[in-house]
């Protein structure tokens, strides 16, 4: 558990500029690739101490995606269950245009998301 706690903190500080710049959305590549520039000048890496410390970045970044994307799932059958409890409740206040409109909005919304998603999953395979 300290192991994936300092791999978080690690590349968190890695890719912290990136989302800074774009709000935590899209294609981080171009900025991960200006900070990586910017941490090679400041540490005064050698020729050969380079292409390590990329290595070494580059697969803790991959290795931290791969946990999100599990933790992700773990989280889907609870994120369900809210959802359907706030549902639920807001029926109980809600006329029923009311929790129509609510749901076109949450489907709207989520459209969005969706859409997002896929086109930051369309830049990452280019």
């Amino acid at each position: 558990m300290k192991t994936i706690a300092t791999l978080i903190i690690l590349i968190s500080t890695f890719m912290q500029p990136a989302f800074a710049e774009k709000g935590g959305r899209g294609d981080h590549s171009e900025h991960r690739g200006k900070h990586m520039e910017r941490m090679i000048e400041e540490l005064q890496l050698n020729s050969e101490q380079e292409p390590a410390v990329r290595q070494i970045l580059e697969e803790q970044h991959s290795k931290l995606r791969n946990e999100m994307k599990a933790v992700h799932e773990q989280m889907r059958p609870k994120m369900e269950a809210l959802k359907a409890e706030t549902g639920q409740r807001l029926s109980t206040i809600l006329n029923e245009e009311q929790l129509q409109t609510f749901t076109a909005q949450m489907e709207k919304h989520q459209e969005k998301r969706r859409d997002r998603k896929n086109r930051w999953r369309n830049k990452e395979k280019e």
